[in-house]
């Protein structure tokens, strides 16, 4: 499978016509997060050899490789946006209680573009191993 076909997935249940509106919105920003989530950490792996364990927080060792390049802020760039993502991610899979609004999953498809769009071009060599083993 390939990370992108979560991102065409959530295209789908973004649509007005979906099955359970809310829930479908919800699961698109998830879904979002988890195409470019998974992209960027099978990009660490295969251009940087940079590879990590389940028992290790994934998440934010993704982002922090990103977050902590040296002397690219294109790469910082895309570390705090995967991290603006995931608090989405977050509010949308967590808070049921609170609105998860148009504006929100129009957040969460544009920060999905913008670091499938920064990846295809970034040089992650740059990139530096969060858990300080390279």
């Amino acid at each position: 499978m390939k990370p992108e076909e979560f991102a065409q997935l959530a295209d789908l249940l973004a649509r007005p016509e979906a099955p359970c509106p809310d829930a479908s919105v919800r699961s698109s920003a998830s879904r979002y997060y988890y195409s470019v989530f998974l992209e960027a950490r099978d990009e660490l792996k295969e251009k940087r050899g940079l590879r990590f364990l389940k028992k290790h927080d994934v998440h934010k060792c993704v982002r922090e490789a990103f977050e902590f390049a040296k002397g690219d802020k294109s790469l910082k760039l895309i570390g705090r946006c995967l991290g603006d993502l995931k608090q989405l991610r977050e509010h949308a899979d967590y808070d049921i209680d609170v609105a998860f609004s148009p504006g929100d999953l129009h957040d969460a498809k544009d920060l999905c573009t913008r670091i499938r769009n920064s990846l295809s071009s970034a040089d992650l060599s740059k990139c530096v191993d969060p858990l300080c083993r390279s």
